[in-house]
This record gives structure tokens, C-alpha cells and sequence, in this order.
């Protein structure tokens, strides 16, 4: 596994702690409405969305690209 796809997992992977952590706080904001007047939940809402939405998309991006490399560079063919 080369440098630039470590860099995209480690991406991923830091997005989907961004949507773990975004949610738990938007579910408490939900059924606590009274803590939710610092961030509310229709604010925490877009970004626990958002950021799960985008590690399945880098993610499967990673998962790709080194699936491409392995697999091209194995039959002696250049990985584009």
C-alpha cells in the first residue's frame, strides 16, 4: 500500500469519526432540546450527514484506486 492511498484511508476513516461524533451530539441535541442552544440539531444534522455521506464516497475512492494499483501493476501493465 503506497503513501497516497494510507493518506486516503486515514481521510475516510477521520470522516467517519467526524459522523460517529456529529451524531451522537446531534441525537443528544434531539432528545435534550435544551442543550442543543449552543449548536442546534437542525445545524448538527447537515454535518453528521455530510461527512458520512463523504467517507463512504473517499472511502470506496480508496478502496479503488488500490485495488487498481495492485491488480494493474500485477499483470505488468502501468496503474494509471
Amino acid at each position: 500500500m503506497n503513501k497516497v492511498t494510507r493518506w486516503q484511508i486515514g481521510f475516510a476513516l477521520a470522516l467517519l469519526l467526524a459522523a460517529l461524533i456529529f451524531g451522537a451530539i446531534a441525537a443528544f441535541a434531539f432528545v435534550f432540546p435544551d442543550i442543543g442552544d449552543l449548536i442546534p440539531f437542525e445545524q448538527l444534522r447537515p454535518m453528521h450527514v455530510s461527512a458520512a455521506l463523504f467517507w463512504i464516497i473517499s472511502g470506496a475512492t480508496a478502496g479503488v484506486m488500490h485495488y487498481k494499483r495492485e491488480v494493474f501493476t500485477e499483470q505488468g501493465r502501468s496503474a494509471l
